[in-house]
């Protein structure tokens, strides 16, 4: 009973991790009120009639281009002279005649992402149900069977629930990083993911900690998972 307890202790603060991390990056944009730079185009050129986001945007021969998501990035990033009447219908003063600040100037040509990298990360946002799914159901199972103390295949269960869901949950963080690092191709929750990994580090909690503290769980539920699962086979 007493490691039922634990399990569920260390679940109840695994919710209240994710949730103070979407709060405190809520709070710290809702306090932030930085002033933002100038943009040179409010529409996005690859989205007609689409409004910008400041964090996304590439820099072409000299201007910076501002974007509405990485999906259109992607697409500007493969082909940009395919986009360059549409460019200069959404900023054609400062695409013509406004000149070219050095720091601008000196930087990079954007570089396509590495397709490899790309690809493997596509997977993540799939990747990340399972974990969710398998931690879940053990979390029910331990529920059940703390009131069915005879009840041995639902603590079992429950074990091999969580043991499969912390280490998937390490392989979907690491997925994460290359998703969120290299990756540049359009998804459903890149909003999401921009407001969990954009700002100053400490406004970072979510991609920070969970992985920290997922492979924390791995050591203490790697014994008994093994045995629960070993058992089960057997």
């Amino acid at each position: 009973m007493n490691r039922v307890r634990l399990h569920l202790m260390a679940g109840v603060i695994l919710c209240l991790a994710v949730a103070w991390s979407h709060m405190s990056i809520g709070i710290a944009s809702g306090q932030q009120q930085q002033p933002t730079q100038e943009l040179t185009n409010t529409f996005c050129p690859v989205l007609e009639g689409e409004a910008v986001d400041p964090n996304i945007y590439v820099d072409f021969e000299g201007q910076r281009v501002y974007l509405c998501c990485r999906m259109c990035k992607r697409d500007f990033l493969e082909d940009p002279e395919q986009f360059r009447e549409a460019l200069a219908q959404v900023m054609p003063a400062s695409f013509q005649e406004t000149p070219v600040s050095d720091d601008v100037a000196l930087q990079a040509p954007p570089q396509k992402p590495n397709p490899a990298l790309n690809w493997i990360g596509r997977w993540h946002p799939i990747a990340a149900h399972f974990p969710i799914g398998l931690i879940i159901t053990g979390a029910l199972l331990l529920v059940i069977s703390s009131f069915r103390p005879r009840w041995t295949t639902g603590k079992g269960g429950a074990k091999s629930c969580i043991f499969l869901g912390t280490i998937a949950a390490v392989g979907t963080a690491v997925l994460g990083l290359i998703n969120n690092t290299f990756s540049v191709h359009p998804e459903a929750t890149h909003d999401l993911r921009a407001k969990c990994t954009s700002g100053p580090g400490w406004q970072r909690p979510a991609s920070r900690w969970l992985p920290a503290i997922c492979c924390g769980r791995l050591p203490a539920q790697s014994v008994p998972g093994a045995r629960a699962i070993g058992c089960r086979r057997g």
